[in-house]
């Protein structure tokens, strides 16, 4: 759950967001992703946490025109929606600040992509396809490199143009190359990648090249 002051929001497995008092656990608002959106669960639920931010809560919700939508926070009224994916994926959007501005990153089961948290339009996207879906881990930015990592021994190096405009693969990781997690978020420091890859190795990588170290 999120809470945000007298506000709490969750999002259960089958689709249900919920926006509740948070003293008291009365229903403020709902929605219903597969009613409102007619989508089927995926196959392993939803399980991306709601983002607050500002005066808007942002969901990953899946769909034709619907990957990732934004509501009023205290009214629950769709403010944008952005994006379309078959796999929604399970990982979290996350904003961070790139070419002086705010950017909102969302990695769904087939792309990677930057768009604007306050109106929803695409800046760029980049076709990247997670093994059965699986988009976990949040993507972690380092000056113009974005670095994303899944099951199956995939991780991959974006790298965004200076003014946010495009972005293109680096380098992509393999079994030998790159660091494959899956569930756990990686860490950055320094120029060096760093969280738990292929059968619980810890592993810490070249964020440049993907060369272990």
């Amino acid at each position: 759950p999120t809470v945000d002051g007298e506000l709490l929001y969750a999002l259960g497995a089958e689709g249900h967001l919920w926006c509740l008092e948070s003293a008291t656990g009365n229903v403020v608002w709902s929605k219903d992703f597969k009613k409102d959106y007619g989508l089927e669960t995926p196959t392993w639920g939803w399980s991306a946490h709601p983002l607050v931010d500002g005066d808007q809560v942002i969901c990953i919700v899946g769909g034709e025109g619907t990957a990732v939508v934004a509501y009023d926070k205290k009214t629950g009224e769709e403010r944008w929606r952005s994006l379309t994916s078959e796999q929604p994926g399970y990982c979290p959007p996350v904003i961070f600040e790139h070419g002086g501005k705010r950017q909102l990153y969302v990695w769904h089961g087939e792309a990677v992509a930057s768009v604007d948290p306050s109106t929803g339009k695409p800046n760029w996207l980049v076709p990247y396809r997670a093994t059965y879906g699986m988009a976990i881990g949040a993507p972690q930015l380092s000056g113009d490199s974005l670095f994303i990592m899944c099951f199956h021994g995939k991780s991959a190096m974006l790298s965004i143009a200076s003014d946010n405009t495009s972005a293109n693969i680096a380098w992509e990781g393999d079994f030998k190359r790159g660091l494959g997690g899956v569930m756990n978020t990686p860490f950055i420091a320094a120029g060096y990648v760093y969280g738990c890859g292929r059968r619980g190795t810890y592993r810490c990588i070249e964020l440049a090249t993907g060369e272990r170290r």
